[in-house]
């Protein structure tokens, strides 16, 4: 079998790789996967949707990624599946400053992050016992999803555009003429 772009593995990474490379117009393109589109390790993803981590970067790809989920219906044609729920990083007393500044950098991506006192977080979160908190970050749109589902989705929405899919098949190696 041969394409112009062979992407190995259909799970979240892979299924958006043929996704994004069909919107930007790649030639043919083909996933193959050893067993089937998000079988692997996105079945078993905690799925949390939070833009809070201390790597600049990995703060950009979450909002960006987060974005593609407000707009999902319309990116893939399939319905949303992402629950808002809110999300809180709760750190020890004496690490405050060090979340203050991570939720500053956060913010600076574009996160939708804020420091909450502690009487404000329980105010939010009835039954959370914060008598010991004194800061939480929190993210209003934080929540979780499902790894499985946005693989499948992801690569649905790349075959309705012309992607290839062979599922149960595994690569033993790529050969390049």
């Amino acid at each position: 079998m041969s394409a112009d772009v062979i992407v190995v593995g259909a799970g979240v990474a892979g299924a958006s790789i043929a996704f994004h490379l069909r919107a930007l117009g790649a030639g043919d393109v083909l996933v193959v996967d050893r067993d089937t589109a998000g079988s692997g390790m996105s079945s078993r993803s905690s799925a949390m949707i939070r833009m809070h981590y201390t790597f600049r970067p990995e703060v950009e790809l979450a909002v960006r990624s987060d974005a593609m989920f407000d707009i999902w219906t319309e990116l893939t044609g399939r319905p949303a599946f992402v629950r808002r729920t809110g999300f809180a990083r709760i750190v020890l007393p004496g690490t405050e400053d060090a979340l203050r500044a991570n939720v500053s950098m956060q913010r600076d991506c574009g996160a939708r992050a804020e420091v909450l006192a502690a009487p404000a977080f329980a105010a939010l979160a009835p039954g959370i016992r914060t008598a010991d908190l004194t800061e939480v970050a929190w993210e209003p749109g934080g929540g979780d999803g499902d790894g499985a589902l946005a693989a499948e989705d992801l690569l649905a929405a790349a075959r309705d555009r012309g992607v290839r899919y062979r599922p149960h098949t595994p690569v033993r190696a790529l050969l390049r003429e």
